[in-house]
């Protein structure tokens, strides 16, 4: 994870966060796991999906 920091006038600071490129290999591992989980939604009624 990178964190930059942009100074400002007056606080708050502003704050932008990125992915590392080592950071982005965990990637395809988000996306297996995400998928675990539509399925599981599926197969099992007492887990809720949740709406954002």
């Amino acid at each position: 994870m990178n964190r930059k920091v942009i100074a400002t006038d007056k606080p708050p600071l502003k704050v932008e966060y990125s992915m590392t490129d080592f950071g982005k290999t965990l990637i395809p591992l988000l996306d297996m796991i995400s998928s675990w989980g539509e399925e599981a939604i599926k197969w099992d009624d007492k887990i809720e999906e949740i709406k954002v």
